[in-house]
């Protein structure tokens, strides 16, 4: 420094603080503001990070979803399924010959005080849930067979089907007559109230 002009030592001294500002200015600010957004970001976050958890407290207090989705059960309900069956195998090209509703089997008793426990199934159904099988027959030929069980397959209620019997038409082939077990779920009713029967 002591080398230097006097002149150019006073500018230096008279330039260093507005010069050290600028580079501060130039520095600081921009990680000042981009910690300020970090920040912002981790308060939303935790923010959100909170709201979840209390969506997930009140999600755990709610009683468990059913595994098996049923209807109630009522005549209407009965009425409105098998209408819907009739329906559907007309449409498909079959002729109907015969549709019912069967009652559904009464509930095991229970086990006597004192006997051995039996073993636990796991292909039973929850007990508040039934089981209602509807046999259907109908003659038709193959194309309209395929047709109904595709029309039974898009169906937006939950079904399943069993004891499916496929015998030659009265006509002979290409006619077929099909036996065909739709089984529907519905919630199980109190002991005392009725249950649909045969329409």
């Amino acid at each position: 420094m002591k080398a230097l002009p006097a002149w150019l030592q006073r500018a230096i001294v008279l330039l260093m603080p507005p010069l050290s500002l600028l580079v501060c200015c130039v520095v600081m600010f921009p990680r000042q503001h981009k910690l300020r957004e970090l920040n912002q970001d981790i308060r939303t976050t935790q923010a959100g990070v909170r709201s979840y958890l209390i969506q997930l407290d009140e999600i755990s207090k709610l009683p468990p979803d059913p595994t098996i989705a049923t209807l109630p059960m009522s005549k209407e309900e009965q009425a409105e399924f098998l209408r819907g069956l009739a329906t559907l195998c007309n449409r498909t090209g079959n002729r109907l010959l015969s549709i019912a509703s069967l009652a559904p089997p009464p509930p095991a008793p229970p086990p006597p005080p004192g006997s051995p426990q039996a073993p636990k199934q796991t292909d039973v159904l929850p007990q508040d849930v039934l089981a209602i099988k509807s046999p259907i027959t109908f003659e038709g030929t193959f194309a309209s067979l395929r047709a109904f069980l595709k029309g039974l397959e898009a169906s937006r209620r939950l079904i399943s089907l069993t004891d499916l019997r496929v015998t030659p038409g009265g006509k002979g082939y290409p006619m077929l007559q099909t036996t065909i077990t739709v089984t529907r779920y519905v919630d199980a009713l109190p002991a005392a109230s009725a249950q649909p029967g045969k329409p």
